[in-house]
């Protein structure tokens, strides 16, 4: 019988894990909103220890209602247990999708789509697409988030853009000089 290679397992150092308040968030929410993350780096190579989940109960206890999040990378699934012990709940997945310039996509469209820097003129159309056509966001999929609420932090996320307060560069997809998307760039 012939042996496989069996990888070495990733051994991660332990990290005192950060809660900061996220002041735009709870100003939209109406209620205090943290972002949990590692203390040492943003990317979670560190592991989670007792005490970290013991200092966010501890901190939810103290302030009641309160709304808490966690950034965390797909193949940290130790991260994810152990944030799922105190309350966490996986509510969305990122995925980035890639692709060549030089590889076509076929379209069975016939619209035209153009993509332009927008205008003030089209500020209130792009805001109501905001607050209007978000289904799988993080906010939407949360249970704990009424829908009301996941559409005016969509709605407001866009208006920091128009607003200049975030962002490099929001632009809009007109159909027939109609707004009717929008791709926000954050760099």
């Amino acid at each position: 019988m012939e042996r496989g290679h069996v990888p070495e397992e990733e051994t991660h150092q332990s990290c005192a894990v950060k809660i900061d308040r996220d002041d735009w968030l709870s100003e939209v929410l109406y209620y205090d909103v943290f972002r949990v993350s590692p203390g040492s780096s943003e990317d979670w190579r560190c592991t989670v220890r007792p005490a970290d989940l013991e200092l966010i109960v501890s901190h939810q206890q103290r302030l009641g209602r309160s709304f808490y999040y966690a950034k965390v990378p797909t193949g940290r699934v130790d991260v994810v247990h152990a944030l799922s012990s105190v309350g966490f709940a996986v509510v969305d997945v990122s995925v980035t999708f890639a692709r060549t310039p030089a590889v076509r996509c076929g379209s069975t469209l016939n619209e035209t789509v153009i993509v332009d820097d927008i205008v003030p003129t089209q500020y209130e159309a792009v805001l109501d697409i905001a607050s209007s056509s978000f289904t799988y966001s993080r906010f939407h999929l949360d249970p704990q988030i009424p829908r009301e609420a996941a559409n005016a932090v969509k709605r407001a996320w866009i208006a920091n853009y128009i607003n200049g307060k975030r962002g490099e560069r929001l632009m809009v997809a007109l159909r027939d000089e109609e707004p009717v998307g929008f791709l926000a760039v954050l760099a």
